[in-house]
């Protein structure tokens, strides 16, 4: 894939069609649906630079590719490839995307470097990393009616830069958010909590998002949750739906490195 100043690629796990996400484009610009010509294999922990190390001559140490950086049109275990460095673990990590025909010799590659302990992530154990690291899945913790300043994604907004569309709209937005994301701690299974309400003194004051068993909390519930900006600081506590007895208490965000360390190291 040829990249330049005029051509942008977008990768994201919603299953938009087509049409909708062409009425979000601007005047003049046009999207071509390349699902089904790429695949993307994601290695992440601690040894998944040395890892991807051994199967490319690029440099991916941290200098060359930083958190959040790309390398374009590299050779990774013999495939055409770009990798990226953006991760859903908070934890050092890459994407590799390559043409479908290259799929098999880049997952046999990963899969040969058991020396590393390498082991397949399922969807549920993502689902677990990504809540402990507070990243944000879309149509679950944020939708097309959300501001950024209500899931914690007002540090993607630079009002400093000039003029872009929908600047003022954002700006009036900025210093009025009603609801906020929050980390909470439940004392409860994690089992069907997901959106479940949660409330302060009888009323309803937010809904949980997700929530799992966590490994940062030694087992016990993490959920990520969407609660009105007055019940969002930490230590407020909560009741899980009308009339029971569980409880949570807004905690630190994320619950796992909270500086990102890892996923920048």
């Amino acid at each position: 894939m040829k990249y330049s100043d005029e051509r942008i690629l977008l990768m994201g796990g919603e299953l938009d069609t087509q049409a909708q996400i062409e009425k979000a484009l601007l005047p003049g610009t046009t999207l071509t649906d390349r699902r089904d010509e790429y695949a993307v294999a994601s290695i992440q922990g601690p040894n998944s630079r040395a890892l991807l190390q051994r199967l490319t001559d690029a440099d991916v140490s941290n200098e060359a590719l930083p958190y959040y950086g790309a390398l374009y049109e590299v050779d990774v275990a013999g495939a055409p490839a770009s990798i990226f460095r953006v991760g859903f673990t908070a934890e050092l990590g890459y994407e590799i995307m390559v043409p479908i025909a290259h799929t098999a010799q880049l997952w046999d590659a990963i899969l040969a470097q058991k020396d590393l302990g390498v082991r397949l992530m399922g969807l549920r154990a993502l689902m677990v990393a990504r809540t402990e690291a507070g990243m944000l899945v879309n149509g679950v913790e944020y939708d097309r009616k959300t501001t950024p300043f209500e899931c914690r994604l007002g540090w993607t907004i630079d009002f400093d830069k000039g003029n872009f569309q929908g600047r003022s709209a954002l700006l009036a937005k900025k210093d009025s958010v009603d609801n906020r994301l929050v980390s909470i701690e439940i004392d409860a299974s994690a089992e069907n909590l997901d959106n479940a309400p949660l409330f302060v003194d009888g009323a309803q004051a937010g809904r949980v998002t997700v929530a799992v068993p966590s490994p940062v909390l030694n087992g016990k519930t993490l959920a990520l949750a969407r609660v009105n900006g007055e019940h969002a600081s930490l230590g407020t506590e909560l009741r899980i739906g009308e009339g029971t007895g569980a409880h949570a208490v807004v905690r630190q965000t994320p619950a796992y490195d909270p500086q990102r360390l890892k996923a920048k190291s």
